[in-house]
């Protein structure tokens, strides 16, 4: 980072999650003392948290150097938008008594389904066994970009939701 400095160029960090706080609390002093200079030189920390913030600053971060931009950003709605959306997907969430609703695509990391919903699926069939009526509507995005092993477990997700007769539970 410092070698941008050199070169003039602005160094940004953007701060997701607990990481940088972890490094503090795990870090003997001399190293909490060069992480601070460091993250001091830096002329832009973007937390999505204000916790972050209000940590970093307790540990001797200059304050005009943070700044908080959530992650999560509110949707802009469109009328437009709305007409797109099938006709059945309006029914499935209006006779929904309650409703998981997530989205992902059908992607891997260390042989795990990255977006869990092999976890939702499982849920679902736990909970319809104890007669609880919940529904999940879940949106897979890049299908066109799936490699066979995706488009393959994605065939064996959708035979698990038949076999568990979960078509009015699950779309």
């Amino acid at each position: 980072m410092f070698i941008y400095k050199r070169f003039n160029k602005k160094v940004i960090l953007t701060v997701h999650g607990d990481s940088l706080e972890n490094q503090f609390r795990n870090s003997n002093r001399l190293v909490k003392k060069f992480l601070k200079m460091g993250l001091n030189k830096i002329d832009k920390i973007i937390c999505v948290n204000p916790k972050t913030i209000n940590y970093l600053r307790s540990k001797g971060i200059k304050y005009e150097k943070l700044e908080c931009i959530p992650a999560y950003i509110n949707p802009v709605e469109c009328e437009q938008e709305y007409k797109l959306i099938p006709t059945y997907v309006y029914e499935f969430i209006n006779k929904s008594k309650f409703l998981i609703s997530a989205n992902g695509a059908i992607r891997f990391n260390k042989n795990q389904d990255l977006y869990g919903l092999d976890m939702l699926i499982n849920l679902i069939i736990r909970l319809k066994k104890d007669n609880k009526n919940i529904c999940l509507l879940f949106c897979v995005l890049s299908v066109e970009k799936q490699n066979n092993r995706e488009r393959e477990y994605y065939l064996n997700i959708k035979r698990k939701i038949i076999r568990y007769n979960l078509q009015e539970n699950v779309l």
